[in-house]
Order: structure tokens, then sequence, then C-alpha cells
């Protein structure tokens, strides 16, 4: 399993064209988003089965304009706190919250905000 850290990631914002990115990694955290969020030209980003990613790492997902697919699958620690955050992606067409701490509260709140946005989720 690879051990990458936030800052291997930091190169990748030198990438003017990379448009997805598929980090599977358990290693992945919130510095790691931040320095993902760098890389402007993004349109869909997929990790899984995450226990280091938080809210926080997703409000620093804020500057990809272009965000419309986001697969967090088994990300737990993802929870309702991570709402309003998830509401500044306003180009998100496409959410998958399988196996993350959003409610079905949370998802109400969301699809309010982004009723472009297909969400999957357990409910």
């Amino acid at each position: 399993q690879a051990q990458l850290k936030a800052e291997d990631f930091r190169s990748l914002a030198s990438l003017r064209v990379l448009k997805r990115l598929e980090a599977p990694l358990p290693t992945l955290d919130d510095a790691a988003l931040a320095e993902i969020a760098h890389i402007t030209s993004l349109e869909n980003f997929y990790t899984a089965n995450n226990s280091s990613i938080t809210a926080r790492g997703i409000a620093a997902l804020k500057p990809l304009k272009l965000l419309n697919q986001l697969r967090l699958s088994g990300c737990k620690n993802i929870d309702d706190t991570a709402i309003p955050a998830f509401k500044e992606l306003k180009a998100l067409r496409e959410l998958d919250a399988q196996g993350t701490g959003i409610t079905a509260e949370g998802a109400a709140a969301l699809m309010k905000a982004l009723p472009q946005c297909k969400l999957r989720s357990n409910w």
C-alpha cells in the first residue's frame, strides 16, 4: 500500500490539465486535500474507505471551481459538519457519500442547496 503524504500531492498542482484524480488511499488526510485543492483544473476526485478525511478537508476543496464529481464512499469521518463545505462546491453534480456519517437531515439540506447534485448515500 502506498504511503503518500500531503506534500506528495503538491507537485500535481503544476499539471494544468489534470481533470481526474483517483486516490483510494487510507493515508489521505485533510492536509493532502488542501494540496489537491491547488489542482484548479480538477473536475473529478475519488477516494474511498478513508477515516482521516473530515469536514476540514472538504472545506479545503473550495478553490476547485470545476469539481463536478466527488466520490467519498466509506470515508466514515465525513458527517453533517461537512454540509456547509459541500454547499460551497457550486459545480458539484454528483456526490457519492455512501458509508459516510452524513445523515438524512444533512443530505436534505445539501440537496436543497445544490438541487443539481445527484447524491448517492445509504438512505
